[in-house]
């Protein structure tokens, strides 16, 4: 997050009250809180205390679980207008929202990592410092939405940013575009320049190409394109398939 915005939590008085005074109405809310799995890792020959960074998991109770995607965006956008949301300029030149609040975890598909991480010696995790801490209060009956004027003020906030941004876009869209045309031509050295630079492009606003080489960690996977794994998902599919 940009430092103005870690500055304005600091200021609040850390992120929850920072959330309350994005939401007043969440102050007297039951709620759990847990740092993340990344926090509170010790390197126990030198003592040295890593904290992560700083993400916080916190668990509002509602009293209708069917409202909570409509809650968490309420609140992410009370967030911007409580200027605590921003925009970073991705690798491809997208640009990418963000706040305090992450808006996509309302989702039942969505893993919250909560388990010890896997850790090499000398370094460990402090497990008591990662303990949940438990409020009791109230469940919201509903969420607050926006008057049209925040609505509205949301929305501006939103353009400036993207307004502000476009040409930090446009350069890294060209630079993006540059340097995955270079990797795919030592691949495919018969592909025109103009092809090139359209499959570059198109990879910009989301589509993976056929030849667009995949990153894994497995050193036995590095090279593999799309095509292979397209290629092995309609292979598994027909052995499925076969009796």
């Amino acid at each position: 997050m940009p430092d103005k915005v870690a500055k304005q939590i600091r200021d609040n008085g850390g992120l929850w009250h920072s959330l309350i005074g994005a939401m007043p109405e969440i102050a007297g809310a039951a709620y759990l809180v847990r740092t993340s799995t990344s926090s509170a890792i010790i390197n126990q020959e030198t003592g040295e205390l890593h904290h992560g960074r700083g993400g916080m998991h916190i668990y509002v109770m509602l009293e209708d679980g069917a409202n909570v995607e409509e809650f968490l965006s309420t609140l992410y956008q009370r967030c911007w207008l409580a200027g605590l949301g921003w925009m970073l300029v991705g690798a491809g030149g997208q640009l990418l929202e963000r706040s305090i609040v992450d808006r996509s975890v309302y989702g039942p598909e969505r893993i919250v990592f909560e388990g010890a991480p896997t850790v090499i010696p000398p370094l460990r995790q402090d497990d008591a410092a990662r303990l949940p801490k438990v409020r009791a209060g109230k469940s919201l009956e509903s969420p607050p939405t926006l008057c049209a004027e925040e609505k509205a003020q949301f929305d501006r906030l939103i353009h400036a940013e993207i307004t502000r941004l476009a040409p930090d876009c446009k350069q890294a869209r060209e630079a993006f575009t540059k340097r995955q045309g270079a990797r795919i031509r030592a691949r495919h050295p018969y592909m025109t320049v103009e092809a090139l630079e359209r499959l570059a492009e198109r990879m910009t606003q989301g589509e993976l190409g056929r030849d667009v080489v995949l990153p894994f960690d497995d050193q036995n996977l590095e090279g593999r394109t799309a095509t292979f794994w397209r290629t092995l998902g309609r292979s598994m599919a027909q052995r499925w398939r076969t009796p």
